[in-house]
């Protein structure tokens, strides 16, 4: 039986607990309201690019730091730090004999603000700083 490299055995295991960090955060409340990580984080999947656009489909994996700007009847604004990685631009790297490992090139740690609107329908993300895809489907042009 082959042993793994110390690399891919630290990876695996780096990812395993991130994992499951990023599951448990999007379940709970951010900045005291109930599912408001879960919306962010789905409105970051919908309108996010990262790195110059190199990163067109990026995921929100952690949010690791929020700051209140504001919170008053009508909106919320929010200062978000957190961990993104675009698993389309994963690339193998392994050798197919000793472990192949997932390097994933698109990955890292930003800050954006977010706007929340307060609505009698309850809470809806409005917009966010940074770069945003304005064509959705890259595919068709739609």
């Amino acid at each position: 039986m082959r042993s793994l490299p110390i690399f891919t055995l630290n990876t695996t295991i780096l990812a395993l607990l991130l994992a499951g960090c990023s599951s448990s955060i999007f379940k709970g409340e951010l900045a005291g309201y109930d599912g408001l990580a879960t919306k962010i984080r789905f409105y970051y999947a919908d309108n996010a690019l990262e790195e110059n656009g190199m990163c067109r489909r990026p995921e929100l994996q952690a949010i690791t730091r929020t700051d209140v700007i504001e919170d008053t009847s009508e909106k919320l604004v929010l200062q978000i730090r957190y961990r993104y990685q675009d698993n389309a631009f994963a690339q193998d790297f392994g050798d197919g004999e000793s472990g192949a490992f997932i390097l994933f090139s698109c990955r890292g740690f930003e800050n954006r603000t977010f706007v929340v609107d307060k609505t009698p329908e309850g809470l809806v993300v409005a917009s966010m700083t940074g770069a945003i895809r304005h064509d959705r489907n890259f595919a068709t042009g739609a």
